[in-house]
């Protein structure tokens, strides 16, 4: 799992226990761990990175960008999941 570092541009590598329901891993507020999804927008691929991430602090709620440093993918971050 990703853990963000406060005001800083780096991550690191961390290892968190992900609740699972129905073989499906769900993000879990309460411990700040989030789902991400990076989604290759630019040659139509539909190939998608799907992870958790540590360090954002929302408590509900989802945030997303189409600007990331070079790829420019769409990045999104998100409290809930709706395959659930």
């Amino acid at each position: 799992m990703i853990q963000l570092i406060p005001d800083q541009i780096i991550t690191k590598k961390v290892v968190r226990t992900i609740p699972v329901k129905n073989g499906i891993a769900h993000p879990n507020v309460k411990e700040d761990i989030l789902k991400i999804v990076v989604i290759e927008r630019h040659r139509a691929t539909g190939r998608m990175g799907i992870g958790f991430v540590q360090g954002f602090g929302l408590k509900s709620g989802a945030i997303g960008s189409t600007v990331a440093h070079d790829s420019h993918n769409l990045i999104a971050v998100g409290t809930n999941d709706p395959i659930s």
